[in-house]
């Protein structure tokens, strides 16, 4: 993580059979919506996954997504 970035945990229950793509972009669009709620224009790129602020010469990213899913058996 660099300097001054946020970091989030959002620990879930996800639906069996997990839509793994839904699930990111669902995270992606929270993400857009942060953005948003401080100013910041971002937007998805096609092609490529993550949320994305459009600059020249470069896109930059506000933050990153890194999933780690794991399987679990219903205790009942």
């Amino acid at each position: 993580h660099g300097p001054g970035q946020l970091v989030g945990y959002p620990i879930l229950r996800l639906p069996s059979p997990v839509d793994v793509i839904a699930h990111v972009r669902n995270l992606e669009e929270a993400l857009l919506r942060t953005c948003a709620e401080f100013g910041l224009d971002a937007t998805r790129v096609e092609g490529r996954s993550g949320v994305w602020i459009l600059g020249d010469p470069v896109e930059r990213r506000p933050g990153g997504l890194t999933l780690e899913l794991e399987r679990t058996d219903p205790l009942f």
